[in-house]
């Protein structure tokens, strides 16, 4: 075996070993020996590829985001195709194997889906060593249907599990086969590649500081009943900081009749390294706000419906935001270009966008020389950070390639799609959204999901009057008739003790707290008989 294949084989055993690791699925068929692997195959036509890819080229031109595959209409049921086998338990296994000859990965539509519960689906490839899902009633989306997670290679297998005595005998169609052109399995990312090779993976160097952020950026697969496309976009947090999961990416990345699937976690292990596991992922969203490129500033928040994996979600960032619209300091940008490993780009400067793009922030990046990243196809929707690790920005798209770094790109203010010119739709603007309670907060830090409990109205009982509210911070804390010595202590958003004092009631009664950042915190006032809430906003 030569060293290329030696190399490739590692590349591939860690494959295994990380989708293994991360779902620890086994399906059933694989817990009996005496099953026959000789399935059923269905073999779709062959597709030009490069056509494709011309075609494309076409599509960026015009705003649309990175289209990494096709879907292939195919129309079986359970009953027309595929293989069944009963086992020694009296459950019934049924598998089918697609194979789209020259697909860099396959994925499948299932649809009208009606099965019981116990019964589930598993998808893997050919040779058995990828395993990617398990489906249960649950995950099947509200029109009964579901678009699979991908399998590396050109064919895929679909396997079917019902126990025995359930309610009823399930049923489903296998409506369309994907064919992902782009991917190329073992060779960089899991999922796709990246056309420059001047991108820097987030294990780097240049990622030293923005492990937060780093944590908080996302891979997104939008799949329809024509094609599949990749994005990139950030969970981000919400003046409330109730871990609500909001993703923000741009509105172009919206695609009608589009099923959502977000990756986390998905990265190289190590800097320069091809090897990495294909990520946690949910299925699932809701567009709660946009604003397209003419109308606004090309941004979408979602809110994830599925379930978040816990191991993501112990690790997982809400990015903070500034929307005050100051011209910021150099930041980064964190992304998956062209569905690749999660990458980072460091801009040398960012100014304000003139003329069409009076909405946007304008990122120049560094020369042939000292170039520290760019963007391309599949990196639509990725944070901009200022220099203080907030995000300004998501990105529309721009000129830059590895080819050309000093091109420039261009990402919509989110100080613009704040109010979004003072509309009056919550579906319009972002503020609704992350800041329901119109504090006029325009900065907040991020945190992690592990750590917001969110205040609960219910623990707060507000018998105590403050003011101003909001405050810069100089708050004064009305007692009434309250008389002796008192203890007070503030409670940020999760909890944590970042003030106490203990003064004499007087008639005004006068707390110093500018020196925390801007949130929401509550102040608790305790004597030996009783204590007092009151929840208090600071916004500078």
């Amino acid at each position: 075996m030569n060293k290329i294949k030696i190399i490739l084989a590692i590349a591939a055993l860690f494959l295994i070993l990380n989708v293994y690791s991360q779902e620890e699925i086994i399906p059933v068929s694989f817990k009996y020996n005496h099953l026959s692997w000789n399935v059923p195959r269905i073999e779709l036509p062959k597709l030009d590829h490069q056509q494709l890819i011309d075609e494309d080229q076409v599509d960026r031109l015009q705003g649309e985001p990175l289209r990494v595959g096709v879907m292939q209409n195919l129309y079986y049921n359970m009953n027309t195709c595929g293989k069944v086998d009963v086992l020694p338990d009296g459950g019934k296994l049924w598998r089918l194997s697609l194979q789209s000859p020259g697909a860099r990965s396959v994925d499948a539509h299932i649809t009208n889906i009606n099965i019981p519960d116990g019964a589930c689906f598993y998808i893997y490839d050919v040779n058995r060593n990828a395993v990617v899902e398990k489906i249960t009633r649950k995950e099947v989306t509200e029109n009964n249907a579901y678009f699979t997670d991908g399998v590396p290679g050109d064919e895929i297998i679909i396997e079917y599990y019902e126990p025995m005595n359930v309610d009823f005998s399930g049923d489903f169609d296998i409506a369309q086969v994907g064919h992902i052109y782009r991917a190329s399995p073992f060779a960089k990312g899991y999922h796709a590649d990246s056309e420059g090779d001047c991108h820097i993976d987030v294990s780097c160097d240049e990622g030293e500081g923005w492990s937060d952020q780093i944590n908080s950026v996302v891979f997104l697969k939008m799949s329809t009943s024509a094609a599949v496309y990749f994005c990139s976009g950030a969970m981000v947090n919400n003046v409330r900081s109730d871990g609500t999961p909001y993703i923000l990416s741009a509105d172009h990345c919206a695609v009608p009749g589009a099923t959502y699937r977000f990756y986390f976690q998905y990265h190289a292990d190590a800097c320069g390294s091809n090897i990495g596991g294909p990520g946690f992922s949910t299925v699932g969203a809701t567009i709660v706000a946009s604003g397209g490129f003419s109308s606004s500033s090309d941004f979408m928040l979602m809110e994830i419906t599925g379930t978040i994996n816990s191991n993501v979600l112990a690790n997982l960032y809400l990015s903070g935001w500034d929307v005050s619209g100051a011209t910021p300091t150099a930041g980064a940008c964190i992304h998956h270009p062209g569905g690749d490993f999660k990458k980072i780009s460091i801009p040398q400067y960012v100014t304000a966008g003139t003329g069409v793009y009076a909405r946007y922030w304008k990122t120049t990046w560094y020369g042939l020389t000292n170039n520290k990243g760019v963007t391309e196809g599949g990196s639509s929707g990725s944070p901009l950070f200022d220099g203080n690790h907030r995000i300004v920005g998501q990105l529309f798209g721009g000129e830059s390639y590895c080819e050309t770094p000093q091109k420039p790109d261009y990402y919509g203010k989110l100080s613009y799609s704040w109010n979004n010119n003072n509309t009056s739709k919550d579906s319009r603007k972002l503020k609704s959204w992350l800041d329901p309670d119109n504090t006029g907060i325009k900065v907040i830090n991020g945190a992690y999901m592990k750590q917001l409990v969110g205040i609960k109205e219910s623990q707060v009982k507000n018998t105590i009057k403050t003011y101003p509210n909001p405050s810069n911070g100089n708050v004064t804390v009305d007692l009434g008739d309250r008389v002796g010595t008192v203890k007070c202590h503030v409670f940020d958003i999760v909890g944590k003790t970042v003030y106490t004092s203990e003064f004499q009631v007087s008639d005004k009664n006068t707390l110093d707290l500018s020196f925390l950042d801007n949130g929401i915190y509550v102040i608790e006032i305790k004597d030996g008989q009783s204590v007092q809430t009151s929840k208090l906003i600071i916004s500078k």
